[in-house]
């Protein structure tokens, strides 16, 4: 039976009026996504539209496109404002406590009761997948870490956009590979696999189309973040260069996990401080802190050779910590936040 009949029939079965609800919502810069839940947790269904880099649009367009992606979202349903029990945002762009309020604000003007909103940034969602401390990290097209110490502080490392941060993440890996490709084509280094990926991709075959192709995508991830693929695949075929991007990447990564590792211990002293100094992380000792460790993104969850770096880096320096990939979406994680938060 087809699976949209069968949310149709659910939802007939318990329509109401007056129908109390609880919602998620994963929301990034390209689409925006919202689930919801009848009270007793049955689904009542999804929507897709379109999505909102908080940080970068800015409060006022933000608010126009909040408001029409529920609207929407609300209106499918036959679905009240006022009668929900509890909604978690995790969007993209919530950098700071004024643009938590400001989404709070949003929602609050649409209808939303106060004291039943959640709203988080997209990575700092994940810390509600498991209990006491416990530590996610970002490798997406950018980057980024947080952790939750037993006390229950939060505390974040990187994830201040491509100039800033972002290391180790897709751009980074694209970007560090294109600098390989023209070193090669300057007869500085030695890159044949990835050389030739890069030239296919791209169509650069000089140093002077290099310079262009740079400039013309210095402030745009996705294409820069997407030659990350071509070195994956390069670094499998054997391409030494590659391999190294690769390992360096991944070892920013955990240079994150290790600096929020810190944060939550309070010994900022300890901290890596963004590149991982491999003599200065030899003589680090291995931490006591038993949490979960989160890995998210599609270069932590796709790139296999990226992800054993950092869990044998782990292994190594974290030995109580337990590195899990989650089997669940960003949108039944939202979900399941605002069920157990508002429970």
């Amino acid at each position: 039976m087809n699976l949209y009949y069968i949310e149709a029939i659910h939802f007939l079965e318990r329509q109401d009026i007056n129908m109390k609800f609880y919602a998620g919502l994963d929301v990034g810069g390209t689409s925006g996504r919202v689930k919801f839940s009848a009270e007793d947790k049955t689904l009542i269904g999804e929507y897709l539209g379109e999505g909102c880099a908080f940080n970068t649009e800015g409060y006022e367009l933000g608010r126009e496109k909040y408001r029409k992606l529920m609207d929407a979202a609300l209106s499918k349903y036959e679905l009240k404002s006022s009668d929900c029990l509890g909604i978690c945002i995790a969007a993209s762009g919530i950098d700071s406590k004024e643009q938590e309020m400001q989404m709070r604000s949003i929602f609050e003007e649409m209808g939303f009761a106060k004291e039943r909103i959640l709203a988080v940034n997209d990575c700092e969602l994940f810390l509600y997948l498991s209990k006491g401390p416990v530590l996610v990290t970002i490798s997406g097209t950018g980057s980024i870490c947080y952790g939750r110490n037993e006390a229950g502080e939060v505390f974040r490392t990187g994830g201040w956009n491509h100039v800033l941060s972002d290391e180790g993440s897709a751009y980074d890996i694209g970007l560090q590979a294109f600098k390989t490709y023209a070193d090669w084509l300057d007869g500085r280094n030695n890159c044949p696999i990835l050389a030739k990926k890069i030239a296919n991709a791209t169509g650069v075959k000089t140093l002077e189309q290099a310079d262009v192709y740079v400039n013309d995508h210095l402030l745009d991830k996705s294409p820069v973040g997407g030659l990350a693929v071509l070195c994956a695949q390069a670094a499998e075929e054997g391409d030494l260069a590659a391999e190294t991007i690769i390992k360096e990447c991944a070892a920013k990564i955990f240079a994150l996990v290790w600096d929020t590792c810190c944060k939550m211990e309070g010994k900022p002293d300890n901290r890596i401080k963004r590149e991982l100094d491999e003599a200065f992380f030899a003589n680090q000792e291995a931490k006591a802190l038993q949490a979960d460790l989160w890995l998210w993104g599609s270069v932590n969850v796709k790139n296999t050779f990226f992800r054993e770096q950092i869990i044998n880096m782990a292994k190594k320096k974290l030995p109580n910590v337990t590195v899990k990939i989650p089997e669940k979406t960003a949108l039944d994680i939202a979900l399941g936040a605002a069920q157990e938060h508002f429970a």
